[in-house]
């Protein structure tokens, strides 16, 4: 009986194996590869390139999902790539500027830059998104302005698992993922669809669109917090704020007229109403009015909450620390256009009217009532796409053009008066070819 007992346990364990390394695909170069641990700290969920402890998950350049000819087809520029990071933070280049072959890995060929891209880590999974690849179940064309939401083991362990497709197309998609509870949500903004939850065990989706199927109210505007989404709706005739989660919906403020999301940070979201702007702590929901009189053109918000900039063409008002200081003209600019906050309390900024490739920043510690702000010149970069524009940590990452192609670069958000944008990525040889 024992004998037959230990035969059984070793088929068992053979079966086991069996499976394992079916399931695990990788090559021989990818297996021996090293890779960021669980425990690893993460910055920049969200954008073009997310660090885990020493490694880089990052697009490697652009493309539009309008460029793509057939389903399912593998890309070199706009997939998905991840780096080893050498003791500076930089990924290691060989003398053209590509990474060196034994310093990355390709973890999808799907397209994963373009109009829709967001790369996020929690736990043991990079979460990411791509263009549809499957047809319209009433047009019967293939849909792929659609966004289709997939995750990846972290060390590629895994084969690519699709989450979710969208009912809408990329341009009319708002959309975030973050940890809520004890599962990881992907929170979308899809105009005309229900509000529903669904999903399995670890991973829930939830879909804002009109609150309630059965009346006619939609959602009119949505801010994505770091744990939940907020909404708001019109409910007898006031605009009612609610916040959803994966525990559920809550109600969380309401005004007498219409109200917009002007910003979000880790504490606090901006919500603007009858001309004011109000400061809500998410947690105690405490207001706080910033502005009386809104009617700028754009808004930035520093991480913490306690500084916003208002701009207004070339005029800046500053709230810092529970202080106004209003009028601070910026000189040698014509139209501000921000590009984002970033640590050393710098704004960067781009000015469409005088040089759209021009970065610069300005100083908003140093701001003083009455007394012009002159800002400093970053770096100019030739066919910059700020559209595509991500402050991750240390570093600003964007596309820039090389031969036919967009590829992602980097600079340094404060040592950066002796470094030029740095390549990280792989230019196919053809663009290189036309470079040289």
């Amino acid at each position: 009986m024992k004998k037959f007992t230990r035969i059984i346990l070793c088929l068992m364990l053979c079966v086991v194996s069996f499976m394992t390394i079916a399931c695990d695909s990788r090559t021989k170069e990818e297996k021996a590869f090293t890779y960021p641990t669980h425990s690893d700290e993460t910055y920049g969920n969200g954008g073009l390139a997310v660090r885990k402890g020493d490694y880089l998950y990052f697009v490697n350049g652009y493309a539009s999902y309008t460029s793509m000819k057939k389903k399912n087809a593998k890309y070199s520029v706009g997939s998905l790539l991840l780096a080893k990071l050498d003791a500076n933070g930089n990924v290691v280049t060989e003398e053209n500027g590509n990474i060196d072959d034994d310093y990355y890995i390709s973890m999808s060929k799907k397209l994963c830059g373009y109009e829709a891209t967001g790369l996020y880590v929690f736990g043991d999974y990079l979460y990411f998104t791509s263009p549809c690849q499957t047809d319209d179940s009433k047009t019967e064309k293939w849909a792929k302005e659609r966004v289709d939401f997939y995750r990846i083991k972290l060390d590629k362990s895994s084969k690519v698992e699709k989450l979710y497709t969208t009912a809408v197309s990329n341009e009319n998609l708002e959309f975030s993922i973050f940890e809520s509870g004890n599962k990881v949500v992907i929170a979308t903004y899809e105009k005309g669809e229900s509000l529903n939850s669904k999903g399995g065990k670890d991973v829930l989706v939830t879909v804002v669109g009109k609150a309630d199927p059965s009346k006619t109210q939609n959602v009119n505007d949505v801010v994505f917090t770091s744990d939940s989404v907020l909404f708001s709706v019109v409910e007898d005739g006031n605009y009612v704020v609610k916040r959803k989660d994966a525990s559920g919906t809550s109600e969380f403020a309401d005004f007498e007229s219409s109200v917009s999301f002007e910003g979000c940070t880790e504490d606090y979201v901006f919500i603007k109403s009858s001309e004011e702007l109000v400061r809500y702590d998410l947690e105690t929901k405490e207001s706080l009015i910033i502005f009386e009189d809104f009617g700028y053109d754009e808004i930035a918000v520093d991480p913490m909450g306690n500084i916003v900039l208002a701009v207004s063409e070339n005029v800046v008002d500053c709230y810092r620390n529970g202080e106004l200081i209003e009028g601070q003209y910026v000189e040698d600019s014509e139209g501000i256009n921000i590009i984002g906050l970033v640590q050393g309390n710098l704004i960067y900024y781009t000015d469409e009217a005088e040089d759209a490739n021009k970065i610069k920043s300005i100083n908003y510690s140093d701001l003083i009532e009455g007394i012009d702000v002159a800002p400093t010149e970053i770096a100019t970069i030739s066919n910059l796409d700020t559209d595509h524009f991500d402050i991750n940590e240390d570093y600003v990452y964007f596309f820039k053009t090389i031969g036919d192609n967009k590829y992602l670069h980097k600079l340094h958000v404060i040592n950066n008066l002796d470094e030029v944008e740095v390549l990280v990525g792989v230019v196919k040889s053809s663009d290189l070819k036309v470079v040289e």
